[in-house]
């Protein structure tokens, strides 16, 4: 337990955390017989002899195949230059682009549209990132200097108490700490700027001994249930001595020493996991 009220009550450390042709075989043909085949084989047949044709018979029909190489050679130059000139004529053709003067107006209002929704919405997907960061950066801003102002306003009710005057300050900086406690996106911020330590401030007696209003007292133990607290923020801190302080005080309303008994309780947890 005495480990326990070093954290409550010792805020100073910082937390240490992938056709195919075959080959014929000749062999396999040596012993087929040519007359079993039923050829007409002879031994006149290669008697024969060749002879070549003379004449104009001859003369004309080379001369109709010299034609007819240089007719398809011709034709197959043409088409190969047709070929040609299309995908040329296809390239350089141009794209055909609707210009906005010769649309209807309607078609160009809704054309213009696109056009500006296009431009919009590209530029936020590139600065996605910067715009996180500075949002990031604004929320830090923020608390901080609200925990700057309630910490100015707890020394300010000290001093009106000590002089016997009324402590008005922290009850008229309420409303816009409590605004800030409810937002749950803001708690990590709230948690890494130690807003902690002025709540514990807010929640620390007057130097007459009395407690803060009661006003203040449940908004402030509303906001340490709710945020997620660990150790190093206790540390931190400090603000498990004052829980500890209105869980054991005679003085505070039952409300809140039931809420400082849940939140020791939870807090503890932890540490005593620890230590077995």
């Amino acid at each position: 337990m005495s480990d326990i009220n070093n954290i409550f009550d010792d805020h100073s450390d910082a937390d240490r955390s992938d056709d195919e042709l075959s080959d014929l075989d000749e062999d396999q043909f040596k012993d087929i017989q040519v007359d079993s085949i039923g050829l007409p084989i002879t031994e006149e047949v290669y008697k024969i002899q060749r002879h070549k044709r003379t004449g104009p018979t001859s003369s004309s029909s080379e001369s109709k195949k010299k034609e007819r190489k240089r007719v398809s050679k011709r034709s197959g130059t043409e088409n190969d230059e047709e070929r040609l000139v299309k995908k040329r004529t296809k390239k350089e053709k141009p794209e055909v682009v609707d210009s906005l003067d010769s649309l209807d107006p309607e078609t160009r209002r809704l054309r213009e549209l696109e056009e500006r929704l296009d431009a919009a919405i590209k530029p936020q997907k590139k600065r996605k990132k910067v715009d996180e960061d500075d949002l990031e950066q604004m929320q830090d801003e923020r608390i901080a200097q609200t925990r700057d102002k309630m910490r100015d306003a707890a020394f300010k009710d000290a001093e009106a108490i000590r002089e016997g005057k009324p402590a008005i300050y922290k009850i008229k900086m309420l409303p816009d700490v409590r605004e800030i406690l409810q937002k749950h996106s803001l708690y990590d911020s709230i948690l890494e700027n130690n807003l902690l330590e002025s709540v514990r401030l807010w929640l620390e007696p007057l130097p007459d001994a009395s407690l803060p209003a009661y006003s203040i007292q449940r908004e402030m133990f509303k906001a340490l249930e709710e945020l997620p607290i660990k150790t190093i923020h206790l540390r931190e801190s400090g603000i498990g001595r004052v829980v500890l302080f209105y869980q054991k005080s005679r003085r505070p309303q039952v409300s809140i020493k039931h809420i400082a008994e849940r939140l020791i309780a939870d807090w503890s947890r932890p540490i005593i996991s620890r230590k077995r």
